[in-house]
C-alpha cells in the first residue's frame, strides 16, 4: 500500500494544497468571524484540519477508515 501511495501514514501529508492532486480535492470553511479555517480532506475522507488565524492554534485529526476515495477524479 505505501508504493502504490494508499497507506495511511504518508510522508506528503503537509505539502502544499495548492499542489494537491487532484484539483479541489480540499474544501477550505472560515467560521462567521473568519477567525478559523477549517480544511476538510475529498480525497481522504475522514481528515480534518483547522487553524485559528494569526495564532499558534492549529491541528487535524483523522477519523476515517484509511481506503483513498480513488473515484475523486470522476467527482469532481
Amino acid at each position: 500500500m505505501i508504493e502504490r501511495d494508499e497507506s495511511v501514514f504518508n510522508v506528503e501529508c503537509l505539502d502544499s494544497v495548492a499542489k494537491e492532486f487532484p484539483k479541489n480535492s480540499w474544501n477550505i470553511h472560515k467560521d462567521a468571524t473568519r477567525s478559523l479555517a477549517t480544511l476538510k480532506s475529498h480525497l481522504w475522507p475522514g481528515l480534518y484540519a483547522y487553524h485559528r488565524c494569526n495564532t499558534n492554534i492549529f491541528g487535524f485529526i483523522y477519523i476515517g477508515d484509511g481506503i483513498m476515495n480513488s473515484n475523486l477524479p470522476f467527482m469532481v
